[in-house]
């Protein structure tokens, strides 16, 4: 697993929701997928943090972490 991807496609994600309109006629049929997704990509990226993986660039401190 790339953390990396993963943190992009969860932001891309949240973004999707941002972005969605309030009066779109399929507004909770795209909730529902963007939260599916969401879920499944938030799970990846936890589980692969758990077994010891590095963090996504983005969140890497100046440790050396990256």
């Amino acid at each position: 697993m790339d953390p990396n991807v993963t943190l992009r496609e969860i932001r891309r994600l949240v973004h999707g929701y941002v972005e969605l309109r309030e009066d779109a006629p399929d507004r909770y049929i795209k909730v529902n997928g963007l939260l599916f997704c969401l879920t499944e990509s938030v799970t990846d990226l936890d589980r692969w943090l758990r077994r010891g993986g590095v963090l996504p660039q983005d969140w890497a401190t100046s440790t050396g972490r990256a």
